[in-house]
C-alpha cells in the first residue's frame, strides 16, 4: 500500500569475522531463512547468513607442467652475458634472440638439480634481472636489453592473453574492489620491482615486471578480488512498539559507543521506508493505555474505538489518512471488535 504509520522499522546489518558465522567454510549458507519469533514477541525477524569468508582463501593456481625431465644444468659464475645467452638462448632452448648493442655484464646461474626445459628461461630471466637486465619477447624473438630499455618496449598483454616468459606488461581486470583500493592494498605486498598502474575508469590495474614479479601481483590480486558481500551476513528486525531511529542510538550505546571495538564489526542502519503496517493487527486496551494518570477507561460507561494508518507517521489526522471510527461501545463488552480501515480523511 505504500502507507506508513508511526511505528519504525530496523535494519540490522551485521558484518561477522569468518569463523563468527555458526557454519564450517565448506557449507554452503541458504539464500534467506526467515526466523519467526517467539508467540510472546511481537517482533518479526529475517535472517540472511554470509558465508564469513572475505578472501578467496587461497591465491590464483599456477600452471604446472607435469611429465617433463630435468635435463638441463646451468652452471654460469661472472660469465658475460653474452656466452650466457648463446648457451642457454641458442644453443640448450634453440630459440632465436637478440641482445642490445648497449648490452654489457656478467651474470652467475648455478643450478644444484637438472632444470626442466620450462624452468631455464624464467632462471635466466631471474638472473638477468638482478643485473639490471631484462628479457623481451617479441614476434618470436627474444631481446636481452637493460631493464630501463626494456619499459619502454614491451607489449601490453590483454586478460584474456597469457603474458609468458619476458618482461611485459599485463591488463588485470578487478570485480569486486575499485582498482585505487586494490593498488593500495598491493603496495606492502608487491615486488620491490612491481610496478602497479590504476585505471579507475575501466576498473583494472596494468601491472609490470618480470614474469615472476607479475605472476606474484597476479596471485594476490586474486586473493583480496572476493565476493566480500557474500560473507556479511544480514537481519532485518521490525519492531512493533519501538521508534528504529531512536533503538539504534540506544543498541550502539549497548554495544560500546563508536569506539567500541565490534563497531566495525556491526552495522546498525534504521531503514524508515520499512514502516509498512503489518495487518492484521491485535491490540488490547486496558486501563494502562489512558492517555492521562486521571484518566481511566473505566471511569466511561462507553468508548468510541478508532485506527488510522498515517503517510506521514505524524501523530494528527492528514489529509490522505486512512482510518475508522466505530460506533459507541460499552466498556464492560467482552467481545472482540472487528475494525476495517477504510474511510479517507479529508
Amino acid at each position: 500500500m505504500g502507507l506508513r504509520a508511526a511505528l519504525a522499522a530496523i535494519a540490522l546489518v551485521s558484518v561477522l569475522c569468518g569463523g563468527a558465522v555458526a557454519q564450517s567454510q565448506g557449507d554452503t549458507p541458504p539464500d534467506s531463512v526467515s526466523a519467526s519469533a517467539p508467540a510472546s514477541s511481537a517482533t518479526p525477524v529475517e535472517m540472511y547468513p554470509g558465508t564469513g569468508a572475505f578472501t578467496k582463501g587461497s591465491s590464483a593456481a599456477r600452471a604446472v607442467t607435469t611429465g617433463e625431465q630435468g635435463d638441463i644444468t646451468l652452471n654460469f659464475v661472472n660469465s658475460d652475458v653474452k656466452d650466457v645467452a648463446k648457451a642457454v638462448l641458442g644453443d640448450y632452448l634453440k630459440l632465436n634472440y637478440e641482445i642490445g648493442a648497449n648490452v654489457q655484464g656478467t651474470v652467475t646461474i648455478q643450478t644444484s638439480q637438472p632444470l626442466k626445459r620450462s624452468q631455464v628461461l624464467p632462471a635466466l630471466e631471474q638472473a638477468l634481472r638482478l643485473n639490471n637486465m631484462a628479457v623481451v619477447e617479441s614476434h618470436g624473438i627474444y631481446k636481452i636489453v637493460p631493464l630501463a630499455d626494456a619499459q619502454h618496449i614491451v607489449h601490453v598483454n590483454s586478460a584474456k592473453r597469457d603474458g609468458g616468459i619476458g618482461y611485459g606488461v599485463d591488463i588485470v581486470p578487478v570485480r569486486y574492489i575499485n582498482a585505487a583500493e586494490m593498488a593500495k592494498l598491493l603496495e606492502p605486498l608487491a615486488p620491490a620491482a612491481g610496478v602497479v598502474h590504476v585505471d579507475s575508469t575501466r576498473n583494472v590495474l596494468l601491472i609490470e615486471g618480470t614474469t615472476e614479479e607479475r605472476q606474484t601481483l597476479k596471485d594476490d590480486i586474486a586473493l583480496f578480488d572476493a565476493d566480500w558481500l557474500s560473507g556479511m551476513s544480514f537481519a532485518i528486525f521490525t519492531p512493533s512498539h519501538l521508534d528504529a531511529d531512536e533503538l539504534v542510538k540506544e543498541l550502539n550505546q549497548v554495544l560500546g559507543g563508536l569506539n567500541s571495538p565490534v563497531s566495525s564489526l556491526v552495522q546498525l542502519v534504521p531503514i524508515q521506508r520499512l514502516n509498512a503496517v503489518q495487518l492484521p493487527l491485535t491490540i488490547t486496551l486496558d486501563e494502562s493505555m489512558g492517555m492521562l494518570p486521571n484518566l481511566k477507561l473505566s471511569m466511561f460507561p462507553q468508548v468510541v474505538v478508532g485506527a488510522r494508518v498515517s503517510k506521514s507517521g505524524n501523530a494528527l489526522p492528514q489529509s490522505g489518512d486512512l482510518q475508522v471510527l466505530s460506533a459507541p461501545i460499552d466498556v464492560r463488552r467482552a467481545e472482540p471488535i472487528v475494525l476495517t480501515i477504510d474511510q479517507i480523511v479529508p
